[in-house]
């Protein structure tokens, strides 16, 4: 039974099947940088993700939340604004639903498909003063490890119940 119990916990806890990536960005700060420097944001952005922002009352606090996504999504995949991965590589656009979504690109798309990974969900907010985003790289290996620990607890409980019965 011990057995079972040690596959179940590592295939539960094995963190290389998922990604996690967080990132916090000062909107002073960036609001800074883009007057700093006009041309950071057609850079940094797809036309749609400045269209986006240009609709709102304050367009740099939702650039901003979409910087932080790109970094979150980035860290999720194990990488920054490096290994050639380009700033558009990553492009967050709104569903049909409202929620934001990933878009990968170029050598970010390389990337997650080397690393299995099928989908990176992530969740923008922010205030006056701080856009946050995480985003987790969910991987085959992750779904397949999902459906094992169902197995793996399905077999300790019918193991617990032979067990018990035999008290």
């Amino acid at each position: 039974m011990q057995e079972v119990v040690d596959q179940a916990l590592s295939i539960h806890t094995n963190s290389e099947k998922l990604g996690l990536g967080v990132d916090v960005v000062g909107i002073e700060h960036f609001k800074t940088i883009c007057k700093r420097t006009p041309s950071f944001t057609k850079k940094m952005f797809s036309a749609a993700e400045i269209t986006y922002a240009n609709k709102k009352a304050e367009p740099e606090i939702h650039l901003a939340a979409r910087f932080a996504a790109k970094e979150a999504v980035l860290k999720a995949l194990g990488v920054g604004f490096a290994k050639g991965v380009g700033y558009r590589d990553v492009e967050v656009k709104v569903d049909k639903s409202g929620m934001p979504r990933a878009l990968l690109y170029n050598e970010a798309q390389k990337i997650a498909e080397k690393l299995g990974v099928t989908d990176i969900p992530i969740s923008i907010s922010h205030t006056k003063t701080e856009a946050v985003c995480v985003a987790i790289a969910i991987t085959k290996a992750s779904i397949e490890a999902k459906e094992k620990t169902k197995v793996a607890a399905n077999e300790v409980t019918e193991q617990f119940k032979a067990l018990r019965k035999g008290l």
